[in-house]
């Protein structure tokens, strides 16, 4: 009896579980918890901040439905005239304290960025021991051999610090006598370019565009050169070159070119490669003007020093020494090369060093270097910030240690329990590539001593370029595994220790970005408006190991692509974007503190970011968008993320992170991985590859890297041996100068063996593929795609256009869905690799509705629903177990349409009128309708805007665009598309939305027709019938008629009639034309008798909306619509006779920033403000209605659609059976 109550009691508490998840997971959806909600950075962007601004400020967030504001004092904005508090003084820490008890009454959470500024980790509190720390060093030539004492000039010395590493000594290979020198170019002392002496420099005149310089070296015999060494004063470098080379003076042969385009570069010597070798009396370097990026100035670089070198140097060295940015494998160069220094030649003189910096020495004989190696800080400061000190040592855990109690400890003070976030946002201070202990820390990674191979870090070719390059290797990645374990992972302890939790921005320096983010709880990312996607490593980082929020730093901008543009119905295209590369968790960039109450709109961060704050316009109407955001990523940080593929980012190239379009386009998924991940987080289980998350991946795929070490090669024949399933080629070689050949030619045989290119052979329990191609590699293990077209055959792909994020908790599986396209409508079945007992329900996070699907049907392997997306719409599907399933699970199998006799079938043809590809904001550029023609197929357009596609960049350093007029889904297209977009015209889509289409009203299916038409339904027991409808109700025209009316004080008059809508931009009124906020647009219209009907639905459409609009039909609200289509169901509050029909639209700030730009009437200002301004006003009395910080429209700048533009109808469908 108690067995067979026990058996009882499992089984039923087996089918209540999954309802009460279902139930919990709907309950959530619809009223989502806190935790994973929207948030903002909160930028004090100026030292005028006050306490009604901060009360305010935090007011409106709560107001909108954001959970947390992350507070950063950067100075991006001017401060007005008077005396303001610096940052952390103890008035400033009032304003701190005052935020906190806002935030608590308010129940908002905040967080904080752990340094002034947005970058990185520092203070005016970091001395320079505890600073970030670089390799220099001084050269001197001594002659053997005879004992002399020899004075070692002390290396550059930055901060009045530095400190001794080592003094080697080698055979001098570059000893020659000095050339005359002339330029081309005014300048007194030219030979300044050839004394070594770092504090004098020559500016070369190449600042404005086209202008170039020369200089000329001549000798009086022919010298053999290998390398050009150039040293620039240039923190950010940008110009490009090339040295050619004659016997007679005048006629000469190009040597080498060099390019450089650094950010944030150290300064160090750059090398070019001249192979071969030349030998030449004369050598003449040409310097161009390069165009920097539009955030660096341009200059006259200052040139300090030139020399042509005998002896090999390695080019570009500060790519692979960690001084930059960069952290990669740079194999040498395929040509034999010559020898440089031999390891075994090399001196080591540290003993002898004296502490004034000299040496008594008897040199062997022949010309001797003698280098004199030690380190200093970098010179970086956390920025841009009010505040500014030293950035903190990244390689040392007493660096952050050093620092964190000057920031983080006073805010969690002063804050008073709201603190629960602490970020490390934007890594924008360049390279380290030493630290107190460096060189033990070397030897105990890599398991031998670095002193021998220490030239190499500064240039110097050590033994064969190949030892140099695979040494250089080993130096990067002992310098990646500091940053990761005493940096990112300390700032996650010490977060930990004080109860916060940590945020990481872990890319943009020499280090692996996947391993830093490892111990972030919420591993972060970032995307701009008109660029490309956010990195996919953050969202990989976090399904491996357990992660549910993936942040992203959202909808930043240039100055262009913002201005005030961006309205909901924007954002949500670039946050479905982003969630679908999966980032879970926004955090909007930015919610600038305005100090003012009445000046809109204000305080801004720069030109940049997207202006979400109190000040907008849109600001009390953007709730609904907030609330689509929280629902949305109340979903989408569910259990884990579903992949079949995991990925290794390479080992000799860690953050390289291509998108694998070939697993996309066919309903995979995947994630990648470091080779971190693979030492020490993955197993095996049933053939399948297991994160320490419990996601699980059916493919382990080695990605293109060719260079893997033997501990890698290692690990992959245990994880062979355990069952995995691997694809990969066999890599070339190792990486690393810890291994030898033999030992990786053997671990590669062991595991390739003699496989040929798609052969597979087995290893252990488990099976090695050898294929570059992940998708034949997947397909060979008979892995069915996650998401397809159903009844395609072996071809099924994914429309293009179409993005999915498909994640499973439990029993449930969650499957995001977005229609890309801006012009085509998905109506498709899509079939869903899930269990054959999961029935699937349609979740709207737009309303926070859910349906049960009403067509659907099981097939082999998947379940197929039929889906309706209008252009960048979206929705979730959500399977449960059919008995958890609390709504009817009555459903239509299929729906054939037959459109009604007369209608014309859609155009799929697509033509090319005109592509331009141009710097953004240019008139002119390069034209690319060829191009573009070229890559249409039978089934659609598909192609990336960059320049690969179009084969060269039109605009160096520039941020590009694609003007495409084109013929597609039967109508004209005309569209600027942003450098890096993606273009999809996919012909199996229609621009159309469906005549016909089904949803479960009271429990039943019924088919919705939107013209006269027939369709055939088949149900779930298989019977079909015939549905018509023979006629339906013409719409009834909304587009004439109004009456609107404005708000006072906004420059507009009280009220103004339409006879029919326009865009209020062409008004012919100055206040109409130029209006910013919210006009009430009013009229009656009459329903005929007997329109309302049971099987009737009527929908308003507005058309196009510029930007949202508020819907009263009656005296009731009906819904706020802020997305495409405008249009909503009035069927509950129509009556039939008259109606009143009532539209609040809100407008951009941009037209009357244009306005007032156009006014020229003088106001009083003290110091350039107005004084309007100063005194908190709303306008300045003489026409002015906006103030910002930062001007982004002027005068002549075209105005903007504006209003409820239309056409607008009624509209009616009709409802079988």
């Amino acid at each position: 009896m108690s067995f067979r109550f026990t058996v009882l009691a499992a089984a039923l508490l087996t089918a209540v579980l999954p309802c009460l998840a279902l139930d919990e997971l709907r309950a959530g959806f619809r009223s989502p918890p806190s935790g994973g909600r929207a948030q903002t950075w909160w930028h004090w962007s100026s030292r005028m901040v006050t306490k009604e601004g901060i009360s305010a400020d935090l007011e409106s967030m709560r107001d909108i439905g954001y959970e947390a504001a992350h507070i950063f004092s950067a100075s991006m904005s001017p401060n007005p005239p008077g005396e303001y508090p610096q940052v952390l003084s103890d008035e400033w820490r009032e304003l701190l304290r005052h935020t906190g008890a806002e935030a608590r009454r308010l129940g908002i959470d905040l967080g904080m960025h752990n340094c002034p500024g947005w970058s990185s980790s520092g203070g005016p509190w970091i001395t320079p021991d505890v600073a970030m720390q670089f390799v220099v060093a001084s050269e001197t030539s001594v002659s053997g051999p005879d004992e002399q004492r020899v004075v070692l000039p002390q290396p550059e010395t930055r901060h009045d610090f530095y400190r001794d590493i080592a003094v080697l000594a080698f055979p001098d290979l570059n000893h020659h006598a000095p050339p005359t020198i002339t330029c081309d170019f005014t300048t007194d002392h030219p030979e300044v370019l050839l004394d070594n002496d770092r504090a004098s420099a020559v500016a070369l005149p190449v600042k404005e565009k086209d202008t170039s310089a020369v200089i000329t070296l001549s000798y009086d015999e022919p010298m053999t050169v290998r390398a050009l060494e150039l040293t620039f004063s240039e923190t950010h470098l940008y110009i490009s070159g090339q040295l050619e080379v004659s016997q007679d003076g005048t006629s000469f042969q190009p040597a080498c070119r060099f390019n450089y385009g650094l950010h944030n570069d150290q300064r160090g010597p750059k090398y070019s490669s001249i192979s071969p070798a030349v030998s030449a009396r004369v050598f003449r370097l040409s310097f161009q003007h390069l165009v920097p990026p539009v955030f660096i100035r341009p200059v006259d670089v200052r040139l300090n020093g030139i020399r042509l070198l005998t002896a090999p140097m390695i080019a570009n060295v500060d790519a692979v020494n960690s001084a930059g940015s960069s952290f990669a494998y740079r194999p040498a160069p395929p040509a034999p090369q010559d020898s440089g220094i031999s390891p075994e030649a090399i001196i080591d003189l540290t003993a002898k060093l004296q502490p004034d910096g000299s040496i008594t020495w008897a040199p062997p004989p022949g010309r001797w270097t003698i280098l004199r190696i030690g380190h200093t800080p970098t010179g970086k400061m956390n920025a841009p910030a009010f505040l500014r000190g030293l950035e903190c040592d990244k390689l040392n855990r007493r660096g952050l240690e050093a620092h964190w109690p000057h920031m983080v400890d006073v805010f969690q003070q002063d804050l008073q329990g709201a603190l629960k976030y602490v970020t490390i946002d934007s890594y924008e201070v360049g390279g380290q590539n030493w630290t107190s202990g460096f060189d033990q820390q070397f030897a105990r990674r890599r398991g031998y001593d670095l002193l021998r191979y220490l030239p190499a870090v500064l240039g110097y070719q050590v033994g064969a370029a190949e030892d140099s390059a695979r040494f250089l290797f080993d130096f990067q990645r002992s310098v990646a595994e500091l940053f990761a374990e005493e940096y990112f992972d300390v700032f996650s302890e010490l977060c930990h220790q004080h109860g916060l939790v940590a945020i990481t921005e872990s890319y943009g320096g020499p280090f692996n970005y996947l391993r830093c983010a490892r111990h972030a709880d919420i591993p972060t990312g970032e995307f701009w408006i008109e660029r490309e996607l956010p990195a996919i490593f953050p969202g990989s980082a976090a399904n491996v190991h357990g992660r549910a929020r993936v942040g992203a730093e959202a909808f930043t901008t240039e100055a262009l692509p913002g201005r005030w543009q961006q309205d909901p119905r924007q954002l949500k295209e670039y946050g479905d974007r982003a969630w679908c590369n999966g980032i879970s968790q926004l955090i909007m960039h930015s919610f600038v503190h305005q100090p003012w109450l009445n000046v809109r709109p204000g305080m801004t961060l720069g030109r940049h970011g997207a202006h979400l704050s109190r000040s907008n316009t849109w600001w009390p109407y953007g709730h609904a968008w907030v609330d689509y955001i929280n629902r949305s990523q109340f979903l989408l940080q569910q259990g884990h993320a579903v992949r079949d593929v995991l990925v290794l980012a390479g080992e000799s190239r860690p953050n390289h992170y291509p998108a694998i379009t070939e697993l996309t386009n066919a309903g995979y998924a995947f994630d990648y991985c470091c080779v971190d991940d693979l030492y020490d987080s993955l197993k095996v289980s049933n053939g399948r590859v297991v994160a320490p998350s419990g996601a699980s991946y059916a493919l382990l795929f080695l990605g293109p890297d060719r260079y893997l070490s033997c501990k890698t090669l290692r690990t992959l024949r245990d994880l062979l041996h355990a069952g995995a399933t691997i694809a990969g080629i066999a890599p070339a070689a190792s990486p690393s100068l810890t291994d030898t050949p033999d030992e990786h030619s053997t671990l590669r045989q062991e595991l390739w063996g003699d496989l040929a290119a798609g052969q597979r052979r087995q290893v252990g329990a488990g099976s090695i593929i050898c294929s570059d191609k992940p998708l034949a590699a997947l397909q060979a293990c008979a892995v069915p795609p996650a998401i397809v077209v159903p009844r395609s055959g072996a071809s099924a792909v994914v429309p293009r256009g179409l993005s999915t994020v498909h994640r499973r908790r439990g029993q449930l599986d969650i499957f995001f869905i977005v229609n890309q396209s801006s012009d085509a409508f998905l109506t498709k079945d899509m079939a869903f690799r899930v269990p054959a007992d999961r029935v699937p329900s349609l979740w709207y996070p737009d309303s926070g509705l859910d349906e049960p699907a009403a067509l659907w049907q099981r097939l082999e392997s998947h379940t197929a629903v039929r889906l309706a997306l209008p252009p960048h719409g979206s929705l979730f599907v959500v399977f449960a177990p059919a008995s958890t399933d609390g709504n009817t699970t009555a459903h239509f199998r299929d729906l054939v349409s037959q459109a009604a006799a007369g209608a014309t079938a859609e155009d799929a043809s697509i033509v090319i009128t005109r592509a331009m590809y141009r710097a953004r904001g240019d008139q002119d550029g390069m034209d690319v309708s060829d191009t573009i023609r070229k890559l249409i197929t039978p089934n659609g357009l598909f192609f990336t805007a960059n320049n690969q596609t179009f084969g060269r960049d039109p605009a160096s350093n520039r941020f590009k665009e694609l003007v495409l007029d084109a013929m597609v889904y039967g109508r004209l297209i005309q569209r600027v598309y942003a450098e890096h977009a993606e273009i999809a015209f996919d012909r199996s889509l229609s621009a159309a939305s469906p005549t016909q289409y089904v949803r479960v009203v009271d429990g039943v299916p019924r088919v919705c027709f939107t013209a006269p038409g027939t369709a055939a339904v088949i149900d779930q027991l298989g019977q079909r019938r015939e549905l018509s409808v023979d006629a339906i109700p013409a719409p009834i025209d909304l587009s004439n008629d109004w009456q609107l009316s404005f708000p006072p004080d906004l420059g507009a008059p009280p009220a103004v009639a339409l006879p029919r809508l326009i865009s209020l931009s062409v008004h012919d009124l100055d206040g109409v034309k130029y209006f910013a906020g919210t006009v009430t647009y009013a009229r009656s219209f009459d329903l005929p008798a007997g329109a309302r009907q049971d099987s009737r639905r009527w929908l308003l459409d507005l058309g196009k909306v510029r930007n949202l609009a508020e819907v009263e039909l009656n005296g009731r609200v009906v819904e706020l619509l802020w997305k495409q289509p405008f249009a909503c169901d009035v069927t509950k509050d129509l009556r039939e006779g008259p109606n009143r029909l009532v539209i609040r639209v809100t407008t951009l700030w941009v037209n009357r920033l244009i306005g007032d730009a156009r006014n020229d009437e003088p106001v009083p200002t003290v110091n350039g403000w107005p004084q309007w301004v100063l005194d908190d006003q709303p306008n300045s009395g003489k026409g002015h209605f906006s103030y910002s910080t930062w001007k982004g429209w002027q005068k002549d700048d075209q105005l903007v659609p504006a209003g409820l533009i239309g056409p607008a109808a009624l509209r009616c469908h009709e409802l079988r059976p």
